[in-house]
């Protein structure tokens, strides 16, 4: 009985291991349309209401937030979105977080 629950505790420790080891790999900055940094989320509520927030900005097609440093959303633009920075700070801001800077990706024009 003993080993068997020490067995299910290995188990769960490792699949929680792997799974935050996958959530936290780095991601790649230089596909993303737009970057924006921030701080002062604390867990996956907290990245959710960003997300949120920014998800409602018109043009932004879908975001991506990883809460280890440095805290950033990654988004991808809808095509031909024309989005500036500062409607990327306001809706960061409106979820109750600072923004530190914002990397908007030059888009390329047909």
């Amino acid at each position: 009985m003993m080993v068997r629950m020490f067995s299910m505790l290995a188990l769960l420790m490792w699949l929680g291991g792997a799974a935050y080891v996958q959530e936290t790999a780095a991601p790649d900055t230089t596909q993303a349309d737009a970057v924006v940094y921030m701080k002062g989320l604390s867990c996956e509520k907290c990245a959710e209401s960003v997300s949120i927030e920014l998800k409602r900005v018109e043009g932004v097609a879908e975001v991506k937030v990883f809460l280890e440093a440095p805290q950033r959303a990654l988004l991808t633009l809808k095509e031909g979105a024309e989005v500036t920075e500062e409607v990327l700070r306001k809706a960061v801001e409106r979820a109750g977080f600072q923004v530190e800077r914002v990397t908007l990706r030059p888009r390329k024009s047909s």
